[in-house]
């Protein structure tokens, strides 16, 4: 089991999943965003930035995580 501490919006939840390429159906179940367009990014502390995950498979158990829904702000 996979979990990780992610941000869509102003909510934040602690999101699990028994495998990582389920990781984008868990979140948006999670955080009812459905079939919108999103961009996972996760947090790199070298840049102190957030950044596109283009492979969910590398990252890492228990990393933060933020979701960008396209077209909502907030």
């Amino acid at each position: 089991m996979f979990r990780y501490h992610v941000t869509c919006g102003v909510e934040k939840k602690i999101v699990s999943a028994d495998d990582k390429s389920a990781l984008d159906n868990v979140i948006r179940q999670e955080f009812g965003v459905g079939s919108s367009a999103v961009v996972i990014q996760s947090w790199d502390s070298e840049f102190e930035d957030w950044l596109n995950v283009s492979d969910l498979s590398q990252l890492p158990d228990k990393c933060k995580l933020q979701v960008v829904v396209k077209g909502r702000h907030g």
